[in-house]
């Protein structure tokens, strides 16, 4: 056994698109059912939606994407939950 119990192996694929608009995801992906990764651009959302009938995809969204935020509050000194999260996931890291 595998990745997530399956027996397959984890696939990772690149496709080149001169657009961000969701249809581009929505068309390449179409009928896709599993995880998959992304970077937290909005686009993404219209694969799981419920009204797609595509409730077999789940979005994961990206730790380093994530932090990224919370850095930004850490360095500017605005937040002291940003701070204790980014000494957390250095601990991760």
């Amino acid at each position: 056994m595998t990745d997530f119990g399956r027996s397959g192996p984890t696939m990772v694929a690149y496709r080149f698109e001169d657009s961000r608009a969701g249809e581009c995801a929505v068309r390449h992906l179409n009928g896709y059912h599993g995880i998959l990764q992304v970077d937290g651009y909005a686009a993404y959302n219209k694969l799981a939606l419920s009204d797609r009938g595509n409730d077999g995809v789940t979005l994961a969204g990206c730790w380093s994407h994530s932090r990224r935020k919370f850095y930004e509050l850490h360095v500017a000194g605005s937040s002291e939950v940003a701070t204790a999260m980014v000494e957390r996931m250095a601990k991760l890291w």
